[in-house]
């Protein structure tokens, strides 16, 4: 959960900068970070970004 944390700080910042695009890109980052710290809680665990999307949208993985 720290990369997601630090991922969404940056994400805010850059907003506040104006780098909306540099933002958007740190925040799918925090969100993709939270999400596998979640499946790893579960012990589940991811090395492509497909994966832990498809994961998530699965409701007996939570």
């Amino acid at each position: 959960m720290d990369r997601a944390e630090g991922s969404i700080q940056a994400a805010r910042q850059l907003a506040s900068g104006g780098y909306y695009d540099f933002a958007a890109s740190r925040a799918y980052y925090a969100a993709f970070y939270a999400a596998t710290a979640l499946l790893l809680s579960e012990g589940l665990e991811f090395s492509k970004h497909s994966a832990v999307i498809a994961s998530v949208h699965q409701p007996k993985n939570l």
